[in-house]
């Protein structure tokens, strides 16, 4: 039975912030969504495209229909004739049969985008920004030269400001969109509170002149939360979602594969730099003076971060430094995982599908009990639309909008805090699922 005095009081609250709900009604019955639709709520989400349509045959024809759940392309002629929006757009190939099937429906069928945010490698949704597991495909810099790109010489760690140089060894002839450059460059400001106690610690070569840089870009492929080049070592900060089966494993492929390049990864919890910071700053001081060719780096083999770039060139290369690694999601290959470079083919290609209107992002946060994991993976994806409207909303080739789907019954407060316009609430309203 619906719960329709917890349905009246998230309409009140929501209504009063311009947030839409969307009850999740997958599994239920008509007569169980007719006693919601009663009560003044008129848009509905569902996983499945047949399930929505048997629905839609038999409730009124006033209810706005939301796909949330993966959709098939076989699936979509089903529930292109009356679909409100589908929130689950995670392909080109999808995007390109709603087109076709609204086309012949004389419709313009609104879209989400779905981006992968969370760290459960089985979830569905375009990845963004690229994942390490695997480079661009070559000459993909190139193809992509209408969408602004700038040379990886704009992803060196450049210090704490513009104005500063660093070695020249990091300059590389990768390039990269310009999205993901202004994407990069917002990250960073979203440190975890053990990451910016540590960064404060390290900074300006306070550990015995070491000299450490946080979000480090690793060639093309890795971003370690700090890095030291003297000794080739690497920390990366852990929360309470590294213990979960699929992080863990990435975390095992990303230690190899960084080691592969030279590197060594040495890992500490959150809680530890909170509590016990002088003994991690013993074991970082261990770790790199074991690995370092010398005790102590010699400051005339290696330029100071503070001499300035010649003609403001240190403001069009602090875009990486900006970045924060650990909102710039990790991700890997598996079930529901999209390749990189997907997201910019359809950002580029939409422009040619007149039937479908993009109309924002979705995104599922991880499942877990840590409230700081999932507010930086919600805070990433309406960062991620921001760009992206910024980017491209004045193009003939894409027209964004400002729509973000995230939040469901466990974290829609959380998602509320972080800017969404929809969110997706269903035992909340219809109870438990049995």
């Amino acid at each position: 039975m619906p719960n329709l005095i917890a349905l009246k009081q998230l309409q009140m609250k929501l209504a009063m912030k311009n947030i839409k709900l969307i009850a999740v009604s997958k599994t239920k019955t008509v007569e169980e969504m007719l006693l919601v639709y009663n009560a003044g709520q008129r848009a509905f989400g569902e996983n499945r495209a047949l399930e929505m349509k048997e629905k839609y045959d038999q409730l009124p024809k006033d209810i706005e229909w939301h796909m949330i759940g993966t959709l098939q392309t076989n699936k979509v002629k089903y529930i292109a004739p009356f679909v409100s929006m589908i929130h689950s757009v995670d392909s080109l190939k999808l995007l390109e049969e709603i087109d076709r099937q609204a086309k012949k429906n004389n419709r313009v069928i609104e879209c989400l985008l779905e981006i992968h945010i969370g760290s459960e490698l089985s979830k569905q949704g375009l990845r963004f920004p690229p994942s390490p597991l695997t480079p661009l495909p070559n000459g993909e810099g190139n193809k992509n030269a209408d969408m602004n790109e700038q040379s990886s010489s704009s992803l060196l760690p450049v210090g704490e400001g513009s104005g500063m140089r660093e070695e020249k060894d990091y300059y590389t002839k990768q390039k990269l969109p310009k999205a993901l450059l202004q994407f990069a460059r917002f990250m960073r400001k979203e440190s975890t509170d053990a990451e910016s106690i540590l960064w404060q610690l390290l900074r300006n070569r306070q550990l015995n002149g070491f000299k450490f840089r946080r979000q480090h870009p690793l060639r093309e492929h890795f971003i370690l939360d700090f890095y030291c080049r003297e000794s080739k070592l690497g920390i990366e900060l852990d929360g309470a979602v590294h213990d979960l089966k699929d992080q863990k494993e990435y975390d095992d492929f990303r230690t190899k594969a960084v080691a592969e390049l030279g590197t060594q990864i040495i890992r500490f919890r959150n809680s530890e730099i909170i509590t016990d910071a002088e003994n991690v700053l013993q074991k970082i001081l261990d770790a790199v003076v074991a690995r370092s060719p010398s005790p102590v780096p010699l400051p005339e083999l290696f330029p100071s971060p503070l001499t300035p770039l010649p003609d403001g060139e240190g403001d069009k290369n602090a875009l990486m430094n900006d970045s924060d690694s650990s909102s710039l999601l990790p991700v890997g290959e598996g079930s529901g995982m999209r390749e990189e470079n997907e997201l910019l083919d359809i950002l580029k290609k939409s422009g040619d599908l007149k039937n479908i209107r993009i109309c924002g992002l979705m995104g599922m946060a991880t499942f877990t009990d840590d409230v700081e994991q999932v507010r930086k993976e919600f805070r990433s994806l309406r960062k991620l639309r921001d760009v992206l409207n910024s980017s491209f909303s004045n193009s003939q080739i894409f027209k964004f909008s400002n729509h973000l789907s995230i939040g469901m019954t466990s974290d829609y407060k959380i998602a509320i805090e972080e800017g969404s316009t929809m969110v997706r609430v269903g035992s909340l309203i219809f109870g438990e699922r049995k």
